[in-house]
């Protein structure tokens, strides 16, 4: 709902709904939550381009992502999203779930068939050329992406972003240390990744840091390196462990 303030009071201007697609209902949640804003605001573009405008949310993680976070800290999808934002002044504000009724309403009646298709092409095409980006031939990428595929623990991983995530008491220890980056953890093109970066299985840490460590840089450089595309729990003490134990072979 498109709202103006007047004398302390909230006069409705405009009302708008709609499904997600099948490509959509497979985004992380926090990405179906921007999706909600960026729609929303692109419905309503005529009415507040040029002016200050507020987004209200129920989702609390919502709010650093548009307001304070940088586009690296970011997965692909979300830093589109963001990029399409930063043609309006705009500020998202939490908001409890209870004081939001009427789009709580309009959710249960969405319109249907209204994905915002110049959105989706330009999420894809930024997608692809983050893809494309990374120091990987699609050869490797591949390889990733069946190793994911077997690999236990990304197996869990793809099914808490497909259908959201447990309680932290409820995950299995093994798991436990990845509730911290939940809301980075997405998938992109078929690939499990932490934001922008992939994740790599337990099958190929060893290559991995291998290939890190090739053209003996210095720790720093290493870590550098390995921050720029990769990423699984405790990847920096990996890197200098690593280091540590092919200079003394």
């Amino acid at each position: 709902m498109l709202y103006q303030i007047k004398d302390s009071s909230k006069l409705p201007i405009a009302y708008a709904s709609r499904t997600l697609s099948a490509t959509e209902r497979g985004y992380a949640l926090i990405e179906k939550e921007a999706l909600a804003v960026v729609c929303g605001c692109g419905k309503f573009h005529d009415y507040i381009v040029g002016l200050t405008a507020n987004s209200e949310t129920d989702h609390k993680p919502l709010v650093p992502i548009f307001m304070h976070k940088g586009l690296d800290a970011l997965s692909p999808r979300l830093q589109r999203m963001k990029l399409k934002m930063m043609r309006y002044s705009h500020q998202v504000q939490y908001i409890p779930g209870k004081y939001l009724v009427i789009a709580d309403d309009l959710s249960r009646s969405p319109i249907e068939g209204t994905e915002d298709e110049e959105l989706s092409e330009e999420i894809t095409a930024h997608i692809q050329m983050v893809i494309a980006t990374l120091p990987a031939t699609d050869k490797r990428l591949s390889e990733i992406w069946q190793a994911q595929q077997e690999n236990e623990v990304c197996i869990q991983l793809i099914s808490f972003v497909q259908k959201g995530w447990p309680e932290k008491n409820a995950l299995p220890t093994h798991l436990s240390r990845y509730w911290e980056y939940r809301r980075s953890i997405n998938m992109q093109d078929g690939l499990l990744m932490m934001n922008a970066r992939l994740i790599i299985p337990e099958s190929m840490k060893s290559e991995i840091l291998k290939a890190i460590h090739e053209g003996h840089l210095g720790i720093t450089k290493c870590r550098a390196r390995a921050k720029e595309s990769i990423w699984w729990p405790g990847l920096s003490i990996h890197v200098v462990n690593s280091k540590y134990i092919i200079k003394n072979q």
